[in-house]
């Protein structure tokens, strides 16, 4: 993705919280060991997203709570219509 963006492409990637979303499925009270699991799973993501951002690449955080239709309009707007703009979702 770095590298595409190097050769002169703006890119939009749609990044859905899978953790929080995956997360609510377990009960943690049977599971402690869950919690740490989250942790480090929010921590992985949060530094990919800003590795991303740092190398100028726009990064959309979906929060699943939200329809794709909402978040993608949103930041879409914000963007020229003369962007080539590459969606991926990771």
């Amino acid at each position: 993705m770095v590298r595409l963006h190097s050769l002169g492409y703006e890119m939009l990637i749609v990044s859905p919280d899978a953790v929080h979303f995956e997360a609510g499925k377990y009960h943690r009270e049977k599971f402690p060991e869950i919690d740490l699991a989250l942790r480090m799973a929010i921590i992985e993501r949060t530094l990919l997203i800003r590795r991303l951002k740092r190398a100028g690449i726009n990064v959309i955080d979906w929060q699943v709570d939200y329809s794709l239709d909402q978040v993608i309009s949103r930041s879409v707007r914000k963007h020229s219509a003369g962007d080539r703009i590459l969606q991926i979702a990771l």
